[in-house]
């Protein structure tokens, strides 16, 4: 039988070679293809897709106790691909004269509160600061929850004299965690690299998996009467309750809904949290609201949020959210007159 003979080192050698080759041109075939995709959801998209990251630079730990971070003075930076800048007084937006003689109107809440993705201006905030004539103060940082906004106030009460607060009560801020959070491990770096900077990722992240019902459901098992996470969380607005009853402060706390509880408005098990805080909140004295799909419409949840996103609200839900506050506010100045 005739044999074959072996291959020569140079023979091997050029199989190696377009070996590597062909993996390059294929690496660079798809990288070719990913950079087009991702181009043309910038195209199309816009700003309706949006990147999930805020500059480290805004950060400063430690700012209102020793767990309670804030942000840096005078910094500028962006969050999810929107400038943002913060004033003297480290509260994100135009410079704030405490020495004017107007009502002090305190905002207490997280990144829901803070707007991310949307222009100052644009923010509930914003819209408040152009349509009263409050001096506003908006102290919301990203990751804030109920332990925070405790130590904010105590904060501002030793700063300024405040005649109003409004707390922003996301139905994650029971949780008790207190700092920002980081990645750790490789996985994480690599998907927070990706949530930082590609829309296509963003877009096919909600092709396969509807994120917004998965933090919803995740944040409903905290609401239980057992869950020392809810009970903990109550102490705290007890707390700043107290707080602002012993300097005649009216408070009133705004609950904010998840898209997906919007958008399946028919499951009344889904308002639970609602239910919760409303029999705490009667029993206790404090005055609340709870924006509800009287003010959302069902069938179009996901206009009033962020792209794949079920908490943080778009610019039509910042604009909705403020129109309610003010609609709130108007009666109580009818009233009083």
């Amino acid at each position: 039988m005739k044999q074959h003979a072996s291959k020569s080192p140079v023979t091997r050698a050029r199989i190696r070679q377009f070996r590597t080759i062909t993996l390059l041109l294929a690496f660079a075939g798809v990288a070719l293809i990913l950079l087009v995709l991702e181009g043309s959801i910038r195209r199309v998209a816009g700003d309706r897709v949006n990147v999930q990251y805020t500059t480290r630079n805004l950060f400063r730990d430690s700012l209102y106790a020793p767990l309670t971070h804030g942000w840096k003075s005078g910094e500028t930076g962006s969050c999810c691909g929107t400038p943002v800048s913060i004033n003297s007084l480290g509260t994100r937006g135009p410079e704030i004269d405490l020495s004017l003689p107007t009502e002090k109107l305190l905002l207490l809440g997280d990144s829901v509160l803070f707007g991310p993705g949307i222009p100052d201006s644009a923010t509930i905030s914003g819209i408040l600061r152009d349509s009263t004539q409050y001096t506003i103060i908006n102290s919301a940082v990203i990751g804030y929850n109920t332990i925070d906004y405790v130590q904010v106030l105590k904060f501002w009460q030793r700063k300024t004299h405040l005649n109003h607060v409004l707390l922003f009560l996301c139905l994650n801020d029971i949780y008790r965690y207190t700092t920002v959070t980081r990645s750790s491990g490789i996985i994480d770096a690599i998907l927070a690299r990706l949530r930082s900077n590609s829309k296509l990722y963003m877009v096919l992240k909600n092709l396969v998996s509807d994120r917004s019902k998965y933090y919803f459901l995740h944040d409903l098992a905290v609401f239980t009467a057992s869950d020392t996470s809810f009970s903990s969380a109550m102490q705290d607005l007890l707390k700043i309750r107290d707080l602002c009853a012993s300097e005649s402060i009216s408070l009133r706390v705004i609950v904010l809904p998840y898209e997906y509880q919007i958008r399946m408005r028919q499951d009344k098990s889904y308002w639970q949290p609602q239910r919760m805080l409303a029999d705490f909140f009667v029993r206790h004295q404090i005055p609340f609201s709870m924006p509800d799909t009287t003010i959302f419409k069902p069938n179009e949840s996901a206009s009033y949020y962020l792209y794949a996103d079920g908490i943080h609200f778009s610019r039509t839900g910042q604009r909705v959210l403020a129109e309610y506050v003010l609609d709130e506010y108007r009666k109580s100045q009818s009233s009083a007159n």
